[in-house]
Formats: C-alpha cells, sequence, structure tokens
C-alpha cells in the first residue's frame, strides 16, 4: 500500500479575502415604493400580455379537461381560486402599483380558469384510463 499524500505550498494557496466599499449616501437614502416595485408590471402592453397568456393556460387546461376531465377540474378551480385572490387583492390593496400587478394576475388566471368547460367535450369521462 502506497501511502501518498497531497502537500500545496503556501503561495499556491488562493486569497479569498475581498474589501468593498459602500456608498455613504446610498445608505442613508430610504428605500421608496417606486425602488421596491421596481420591475412590476404597470401598462396596458402588460395586461394585453396577461390576457395572452390567460388565452394560452386556457386552451393548454381545455385539452387535459378533454382527456382527463378530473384533472382538468382541478387545474380550473385551482386557477379560479388564484383569480379570485387577485381580484380580492385588486379590491383592497391601496397601493396602485399592487392593484395593477393583482389585475393583470386576476386577467390571466380568470381566463386559464375557464378552459375547464371543455371537459362537456368528453361527456365527463377519461378518454384514455378509468378513475
Amino acid at each position: 500500500m502506497v501511502n501518498e499524500k497531497i502537500i500545496i505550498p503556501q503561495e499556491n494557496i488562493y486569497k479569498t479575502e475581498e474589501v468593498r466599499y459602500l456608498d455613504n449616501e446610498l445608505q442613508k437614502k430610504p428605500i421608496t415604493e417606486k425602488d421596491f416595485f421596481v420591475g412590476c408590471p404597470n401598462e396596458d402592453s402588460d395586461k394585453a400580455k396577461a390576457a395572452g397568456l390567460g388565452v394560452a393556460g386556457m386552451i393548454g387546461t381545455g385539452l387535459l379537461s378533454i382527456v382527463c376531465p378530473p384533472a382538468g377540474a382541478a387545474v380550473a378551480t385551482t386557477y379560479g381560486v388564484l383569480g379570485g385572490a387577485a381580484k380580492i387583492t385588486n379590491h383592497v390593496a391601496k397601493n396602485e402599483r399592487v392593484k395593477d400587478v393583482a389585475e393583470i394576475f386576476d386577467i390571466a388566471f380568470n381566463i386559464s380558469a375557464a378552459g375547464g368547460g371543455a371537459s362537456k367535450l368528453s361527456g365527463g369521462k377519461c378518454m384514455n384510463h378509468t378513475h
């Protein structure tokens, strides 16, 4: 049995210490709502995108509802609950940015939930399997 030891010379060990100085002006400035909500959607184009995503979700939920109505119903119910929560948030929130984001979620989830109605096309029975 060979006893091999790996020896790393001290000069080959990397130094990992780094010192950074923060700008004092940035530390003194309080965070505003505008800083906090950077990147949140706030325009009509974002609402149009949400509607487009909602339509895509509705198509996917509709196809799932045709193939397996119980799974489609579960997904549609989840979308409906999330859309309802977004609608409540939209009405309760005092901040306009929060209201706008909640409205966008409301649009996307409620359109997606509409796909659950496609289960009527398969008579409410799964096409490939039984439950």
